[in-house]
């Protein structure tokens, strides 16, 4: 392992040397063409991956959204279902009327009730406090 201080040292003594056939790599022409086809595939190769991979990502996406999109639909159908049981549930207009019809004849039935009452009341009150007052003059009549 090098540490900074034979990095230094090796520069050093490459600097300051004779150019030796040891320090040097020759390559020939066509080395130099094959490593550079050679990082040229691998960049192509590299592409290509990044380039399916997105494909594959949107695709993903593609089948997911399609997937949300059949789930709304379905819960929208489930929707419209149960409302179309719900109304079909629901009391129909002649129904609603004759419901109401009958209600608004106990209301309407229902409030003379409660008036016939007081009056009853208050007449007997009233028929008390009459043969009160006759009694009382038959009474001063007879003396």
């Amino acid at each position: 392992m090098q540490d900074a201080i034979d990095k230094r040292n090796e520069r050093d003594r490459i600097a300051h040397s004779i150019v030796k056939r040891w320090n040097v790599h020759y390559m020939s022409e066509e080395e130099i063409q094959a490593a550079r086809k050679k990082q040229q595939d691998e960049q192509r190769a590299q592409e290509i991956l990044d380039r399916l991979a997105r494909e594959a990502a949107e695709e993903e996406e593609k089948k997911q959204r399609e997937i949300d999109a059949a789930v709304r639909r379905q819960i929208e159908e489930e929707r419209v279902r149960l409302h179309k049981e719900e109304a079909g549930e629901t009391i129909s207009d002649d129904k609603l009327a004759a419901i109401l019809g009958e209600k608004n004849s106990e209301i309407k039935e229902a409030p003379q009730d409660t008036e016939i009452q007081p009056e009853s009341g208050a007449e007997e009150i009233e028929e008390s406090e009459e043969s009160e007052e006759t009694e009382a003059v038959e009474e001063s009549e007879q003396e």
